[in-house]
């Protein structure tokens, strides 16, 4: 399945997060998923996210609500997790409690999943390149349904997605590109 957004300068970098290709992204930011029976509890998991950026943790809360909760009290937590990886952690942390029920689709949300965006084909343009007069940039997710239907809700409110003649035009010129790029890679090595 393909989809392809187009995207507007000033939304560029949060986009490339939500998709898993800027700093931000949460893998990236994902310090561990810890079991709750570690706690003495029967199921779920924590998952304990590195918060040092402001913009690191605006976007894991707002990517993960309704999956996970924010857990308040997490000295314990940390104290678990420095013991088990063997290191001091500095730093300020946020860490999330997820029921079993929605652990796979949280670890895909998160990139670290066998459907994540992350594992996509993603391709990132701007207008010039692709020779189209819009100005900003064109993203094709080539993947499967699952992460491309994940795409579509992330970005459905910093990016517009392109339908029909406009999507098709987008497909065609970033594959004229790559076929390019292979034609003069092969006259390298030829």
């Amino acid at each position: 399945m393909q989809v392809v957004f187009f995207v507007e300068k000033e939304n560029l970098n949060k986009v490339k997060d939500l998709v898993g290709k800027g700093p931000n992204s949460l893998d990236k930011k994902l310090v561990t998923i810890i079991s709750k029976k570690n706690f003495g509890l029967d199921s779920g998991s924590y998952l304990v996210f590195d918060a040092n950026s402001g913009a690191a943790e605006k976007l894991v809360r707002e990517v993960l609500e309704g999956y996970a909760t924010v857990v308040e009290d997490i000295s314990e937590i940390l104290k678990k997790v420095e013991e088990m990886k063997e290191t001091k952690l500095n730093g300020k942390y946020i860490v999330f409690s997820v029921d079993d029920d929605k652990l796979e689709k949280v670890r895909n949300i998160v990139g670290i999943g066998e459907n994540s965006l992350v594992k996509q084909s993603i391709t990132i343009r701007d207008n010039k390149s692709l020779g189209l007069e819009t100005d900003g940039y064109y993203i094709m997710i080539d993947g499967s349904e699952e992460a491309c239907e994940e795409a579509q809700e992330r970005l459905k409110d910093v990016a517009k997605e392109l339908e029909g003649d406009e999507k098709q035009k987008v497909i065609d010129k970033m594959k004229e590109m790559e076929e390019s790029a292979m034609e003069g890679f092969g006259g390298i090595f030829g």
